[in-house]
């Protein structure tokens, strides 16, 4: 899914940052847009990032009150860092975003 956000936020990135030549329309309001869409895009995929984290947690805690052999000892005991680092990640990319589409009007 990860793999989804990145190409297309490539493909928003080029656009807004002007890697891409526009030729057709004002390149500044194409800009303009290209940066909102690229905070709009990264919200709605936190969004998703965080539904699955919820629907994991619940898989795992229907999982954990099964008896054996699926009870508790077949869950994974580590902590969940990856979801940290995910919205530790998303919530960089959103303030990126903002910084970028209000400095864009400035």
């Amino acid at each position: 899914m990860l793999s989804v956000y990145f190409a297309v936020l490539a493909g928003i990135a080029s656009v807004s940052f002007g890697f891409v030549e526009i030729r057709t329309g004002d390149p500044r309001v194409i800009t303009l847009w290209a940066r909102f869409g690229g905070l709009i895009f990264t919200l709605v995929f936190a969004w998703l990032e965080v539904c699955c984290a919820l629907n994991l947690r619940h898989c795992e805690a229907v999982l954990r009150s099964l008896r054996e052999p699926y009870g508790p000892a077949s869950v994974w005991q580590k902590g969940p860092l990856w979801v940290w680092v995910t919205w530790g990640l998303y919530s960089s990319l959103i303030i990126f975003w903002l910084v970028v589409f209000i400095r864009a009007f400035g």
